[in-house]
């Protein structure tokens, strides 16, 4: 197995601009609103590290995974998140009317609580996402899966990074109960999406 950087490059390019649009980019943006940035840029990157590993190795088998399954985890992921940050929202507002700011200081354990959820809702979401299906089938196709799996993440890093700096810029403006109304709403609406998908492949 060698690194070929014109594979890499090509699959950078590939994936980068797939990415963008895509629900991990935008629950990575809407993560890093509420919790630390660093933490959510370092769980979306693990996810989609394992997630490329995941992809290369299975080649182009892994268009054969059960599509129904993935679509169903999905919709209950973004149908929890949403009643949790709605609800949280709902309590904010009705109790003293006095927003309470985050802590400037994250403590270890909400670092690493940002960590896990990120990871866990990134790695979730990219199962059997286009994107990842296109890295299979560039890593069966020119038979390097290092160079293809390298590219697909680095283009999926650069991806988190931007929506964690985006997500920064917008917690700086809006307050947090406003953010989780925010966020509980961007949740229903990949809800739906998600159901909409499970309609037509059931």
């Amino acid at each position: 197995m060698y690194f070929d950087l014109i594979v890499f490059l090509t699959t950078f390019a590939l994936i980068l601009p797939a990415e963008l649009p895509d629900k991990s980019f935008i629950m990575t943006l809407v993560l890093a609103t509420k919790q630390p940035r660093f933490a959510v840029w370092l769980g979306a990157s693990l996810a989609f590290g394992l997630q490329a590993t995941i992809a290369v190795s299975a080649g182009s088998l892994l268009g054969a995974l059960p599509k129904v399954v993935v679509i169903s985890v999905v919709l209950a992921i973004f149908l929890i998140g949403a009643f949790i940050l709605l609800r949280m929202a709902w309590n904010e507002r009705t109790t003293s009317g006095i927003e309470v700011e985050e802590s400037t200081h994250p403590t270890r354990k909400a670092w690493g609580a940002a960590t896990l959820l990120t990871f866990g809702i990134v790695f979730t979401a990219e199962w059997g996402d286009i994107t990842q299906i296109a890295a299979a089938a560039t890593s069966a196709s020119t038979g390097n899966p290092l160079s293809v799996g390298l590219g697909a993440w680095a283009a999926e890093i650069v991806v988190a990074g931007l929506g964690v700096l985006i997500g920064e810029k917008i917690r700086t403006k809006i307050r947090p109960a406003r953010l989780h109304l925010i966020t509980g709403c961007v949740m229903l609406i990949l809800a739906s999406i998600a159901a909409f998908e499970l309609g037509t492949n059931v």
